[in-house]
């Protein structure tokens, strides 16, 4: 008898177990996305009003996090002072992104990412473009993380409305240009299309 129940009970739990479903953060199958889009951020460089234009992109695993990168280049016209015939400043970044998205089914939602790369300033001589000298430059390393609110304006369009911060390090070599003068707070519009 003692033997009998002994089995049913062992046969019980052998079955349940391979019934039962095994419990995992990410469960089903896992959805993938992706969306490319151009960037506007306005903010301050050497104590001037500077407009930042560029794109990111990024794969979206899950309706949760994303994987990309993103680069980014100053389109208006900064004086440098410090040097002779007062050139303009140029200024670019770009980098990795990861980021992670809350809520995105609803119809605003928020989101927060960060860039990590490097980046080139230089002079830049003229209108729009202008001249530059490669040897005239100074690199650097930026990190700059973000936070946004997007409104999912149809299924294969946002826009995100944000704040980031850009953290330079790393320029040595640029006249009275320093780290403290390329960083800053930005106010941040990304146009989103793709697959969310």
């Amino acid at each position: 008898m003692k033997k009998g129940l002994m089995s049913f009970s062992l046969g019980i739990l052998l079955v349940s177990s391979v019934l039962a479903q095994e419990e995992t953060l990410m469960g089903g199958e896992l959805s993938h996305g992706g969306f490319g889009g151009p960037v506007l951020k306005i903010t301050q460089i050497n104590e001037e009003l500077g407009l930042l234009t560029g794109g990111r992109g990024a794969w979206i695993v899950g309706h949760m996090i994303t994987i990309g990168g993103g680069g980014y280049t100053l389109i208006n016209d900064i004086e440098v002072t410090s040097v002779a015939d007062a050139p303009n400043l140029r200024f670019e970044y770009g980098g990795f992104e990861m980021g992670f998205i809350i809520a995105s089914d609803k119809l605003l939602h928020f989101s927060v990412n960060s860039l990590f790369g490097t980046g080139t300033v230089g002079h830049r001589w003229g209108e729009g473009d202008g001249d530059w000298d490669a040897a005239d430059t100074d690199h650097f390393f930026v990190l700059e993380p973000s936070a946004n609110v997007i409104v999912n304006v149809a299924k294969f369009f946002r826009i995100g409305l944000g704040a980031s911060y850009r953290y330079v390090t790393g320029v040595d070599d640029f006249g009275d240009i320093s780290d403290a003068d390329l960083s800053g707070v930005s106010a941040v519009v990304t146009l989103k299309f793709g697959s969310f």
